[in-house]
C-alpha cells in the first residue's frame, strides 16, 4: 500500500515515492541480469534452473503491475480524484501475486545463509511432503464426491418431484466443498 499511495503526494502522476523508483528499478535491472543470463546460457540452458523460472514469474508479475498501476493512476487523476486507492485497482492484485515469487526467492537466498539453510532444506522437505499428499487428498476426495453424486442422485427423472426440487451437489465443486465440511 506504501508503494501503491505515493503517486498522489505531490498532486500529480509522476511524483513516485521512493518505494516505487526502487521497485522500478529493481524490476529493470532484474529483466536486464535475466536477459544477460539467457543469452550466455541460451534458452535451453537458461529454462533447465526453476530459479529462473521463478524469476521470469516474477519480474513478469511485477511488469505486468507497473502498467496496471501507472494506467490505474492516469485514470483515477483524469476522473479527477485526489488519492489513488489501490484496492479498487487491478494492479494491487498482481503485485499480491508477485510478491509469492518474491518470497520463494527469499527462500533461496535464505538457503545460502550457514544458519538458516538447514531450515530451508528441512522447509523444501515438508513442502515436497505437503504437496504429495495434496494429490493423494485430491484423488481422494473426486472418488467420494463421484460417490456422493452417484448415491444421492434422484433416478425418476419423470417426476415433478423432480422438477420442483434442487438438489444440493449439483457441481463438482459443491460436491468437494460438502466433502472438506
Amino acid at each position: 500500500i506504501v508503494v501503491e499511495n505515493s503517486a498522489f503526494a505531490n498532486g500529480y502522476l509522476w511524483s513516485l515515492g521512493p518505494a516505487s523508483w526502487y521497485l522500478i528499478l529493481h524490476v529493470t535491472g532484474g529483466i536486464l541480469f535475466e536477459l544477460g543470463q539467457l543469452a550466455g546460457d541460451g534458452l535451453v540452458g537458461y529454462s533447465q534452473d526453476p530459479w529462473n523460472v521463478v524469476d521470469v514469474s516474477m519480474y513478469s508479475l511485477l511488469t505486468i503491475w507497473l502498467v496496471f498501476r501507472v494506467s490505474d493512476a492516469e485514470q483515477a487523476a483524469a476522473a479527477g480524484e485526489t488519492e489513488f486507492i489501490p484496492e479498487s485497482s487491478i494492479s494491487g492484485e498482481f503485485l499480491g501475486l508477485a510478491a509469492i515469487f518474491i518470497w520463494l526467492r527469499m527462500l533461496n537466498v535464505f538457503g545460502l545463509d550457514q544458519k538458516f539453510g538447514p531450515l530451508v532444506r528441512i522447509i523444501q522437505g515438508m513442502v515436497s511432503n505437503v504437496f504429495s499428499f495434496m494429490v493423494l487428498l485430491t484423488v481422494f476426495l473426486a472418488g467420494f464426491a463421484t460417490c456422493l453424486k452417484s448415491i444421492f442422485k434422484r433416478m425418476d427423472t419423470d417426476s415433478e418431484e423432480f422438477e420442483d426440487s434442487e438438489f444440493p451437489f449439483d457441481s463438482f465443486s459443491d460436491q468437494q466443498v460438502a466433502m472438506l465440511s
